[in-house]
């Protein structure tokens, strides 16, 4: 007998088990009832005529579902030919990188045209982060001066005689690809964060719009969808992210999609006369085009999302 089969407690023998209709009266009675009772079961156990859809009502009211992706206007829904032009080329995108990150070998980010090294911020500073990628005016306009004054230091954006430091730094080969995936997956949250704030903000002020117009008052300018700094950056990031992803990351996929569906559905701007037409019309682009990859490539939103989009 092998030692994990070995008895570890002692068990009485048969004959002295007394009443089986009384309670035990020892522990060692109790182990030896056990012990019989495990022996005369079978070691193969099969529920007989249980349906485990009848349990389908009976889940916790507390799990949480998915929610719904906001729909768009049908002029604002790409063609099927469009996205999967837009998937092949990510993915050709995507090995490129592969190829060019293997040349690199890694290594801290560099400029690309100076070959200095940029100061990247600490990689749980969001705020820098904010500032980085999109620039300190952006990062005024959406955390406040003061904010940017007590959060974001001058050095996190580069030295003041780089030029990215009004306006932020763009996504670069060289540098995107010497980032490892904790980096990447990490200043991709930052973003899906950051849009998930714009779109409920955006919806606010669109709101407040309406009521100034109602009450005759002198509407504010139309901000636009998303801007293409932005864009630029979230689409760098997802070429650059590794497949297969884990639950997590394809958590905050979801939320990224979600918020870029309602981005999308807020997009009114038809009139070629319309002074921020062109601004809109690339903003949609650029949104329908990160929705193409997330749902395509990354396979996140379900058959749902897929099919709807894909019936224009």
């Amino acid at each position: 007998m092998s030692a994990d089969l070995n008895q570890a407690l002692p068990v009485l023998t048969e004959s002295l088990l007394g009443d089986l209709s009384m309670p035990p009266s020892s522990a060692e009675e109790y182990l030896l009832r056990v012990r019989l009772e495990a022996d005369s079961m079978p070691k193969v156990m099969q529920a007989q005529d249980l349906n485990p859809r009848i349990f389908d009502k009976q889940q916790t009211k507390y799990m949480r579902t998915a929610g719904e992706f906001t729909s768009a206007p049908d002029y604002c829904l790409p063609k099927a030919s469009w996205q999967n032009e837009v998937a092949a080329d990510f993915v050709d995108l995507r090995q490129h990188l592969v190829r060019c990150s293997k040349r690199s070998g890694g290594g801290p980010a560099r400029n690309s045209t100076s070959g200095a090294l940029y100061n990247v911020p600490r990689l749980g500073d969001a705020a820098a982060w904010h500032a980085f990628c999109l620039g300190r005016e952006l990062c005024a306009r959406t955390c406040g001066q003061e904010a940017v004054r007590q959060e974001v230091p001058q050095q996190a954006c580069g030295t003041p005689n780089q030029p990215f430091t009004r306006k932020g730094v763009a996504p670069v080969l060289k540098m995107i690809t010497r980032f490892d995936q904790i980096l990447t997956r990490t200043v991709l949250q930052y973003h899906a964060q950051w849009i998930t704030d714009q779109a409920c903000d955006l919806c606010k002020d669109l709101a407040q719009q309406a009521i100034a117009n109602d009450s005759m008052q002198k509407p504010k300018k139309r901000p636009h969808l998303l801007s293409l700094c932005a864009a630029g950056w979230i689409f760098a990031l997802l070429a650059h992210l590794d497949k297969p992803i884990t639950s997590r990351v394809a958590s905050m996929l979801c939320q990224l999609l979600r918020s870029l569906c309602k981005l999308r559905a807020l997009h009114r701007t038809t009139d070629e006369n319309d002074p921020g037409h062109q601004a809109e019309t690339l903003s949609l682009g650029a949104i329908n085009t990160l929705i193409t990859v997330i749902t395509h490539v990354f396979d996140q939103g379900g058959e749902d999302m897929v099919n709807r989009d894909l019936q224009n």
